[in-house]
């Protein structure tokens, strides 16, 4: 929802893509209006939770019944190695490499056009 826009430490907004690119890594990002329709979808059927995209909910098993497994898996997927910057994190490499950021990310993310007001 930011597309990559962040606060520094002094509290001015910097937009920096490649570290969206990292804290988002893999994790699909749906477009706002999807979104937006789901949740209204959800209000009105009552739902207490809402869990989009819906094949999320594996990841509920896995971390029901092997929580070790997926914290290492995190770790190493997600945090680089001692003295190297976040930008070297393996699944900022295996975006990187594939091109997945076209396919994970909705356009309007992609643009490079983005309002800093």
């Amino acid at each position: 929802m930011t597309k990559g826009k962040f606060l520094t430490t002094e509290g001015k907004l910097e937009v920096d893509q490649v570290m969206r690119d990292v804290e988002m890594s893999m994790t699909p990002i749906l477009p706002v209006e999807k979104c937006a329709r789901s949740i209204v979808k959800s209000a009105c059927r009552g739902d207490k939770y809402l869990t989009e995209p819906l094949w999320f909910k594996t990841f509920f098993i896995y971390i029901l019944f092997f929580p070790e497994v997926v914290d290492w898996f995190q770790h190493w997927f997600l945090i680089p190695g001692p003295g190297k910057p976040a930008t070297e994190s393996p699944s900022k490499i295996l975006l990187d490499v594939t091109g997945l950021q076209k396919y994970v990310y909705p356009e309007s993310l992609l643009s490079p056009h983005i309002k800093v007001d």
